[in-house]
């Protein structure tokens, strides 16, 4: 587990480090025993051995355990507290402002993540 980004009230994107590229699965829990199915979260190649999850806490309570397995066996990993993206003076994040000259590539990740922007 790498880190945890809030792009918006209740949404959160994780971004993970993982070796094994085929068959991992993702589902999260609101328990450290991650018993049952959890609700399963899709993984987003976002570079080599790096992935991204989606994350909406529409229930008002955070999810805080992401379970992550593969045809071996699984590890519960604690999510880690939220780093706010911080807003620019006209609007946009600094991520944004950062990547001005790649625009399309980070258009194309928000959506492929399902980020939306916030509403003004």
């Amino acid at each position: 587990m790498l880190t945890t980004l809030s792009t918006g009230t209740g949404h959160r994107v994780v971004l993970l480090a993982a070796d094994s590229t085929h068959s991992l699965r993702a589902s999260v829990h609101a328990d450290e025993a991650a018993g049952g199915d959890g609700e399963p979260v899709p993984l987003i190649p976002a570079g080599e051995g790096l992935f991204a999850l989606s994350l909406q806490d529409g229930s008002g309570r955070e999810t805080r355990w992401l379970k992550v397995e593969d045809d071996i066996g699984h590890v519960v990993l604690t999510i880690p507290e939220a780093v706010s993206i911080p807003r620019t003076q006209v609007g946009g994040s600094v991520l944004s402002a950062a990547a001005d000259g790649g625009k399309r590539t980070v258009r194309a990740i928000a959506r492929r993540l399902g980020v939306r922007r916030p509403r003004r």
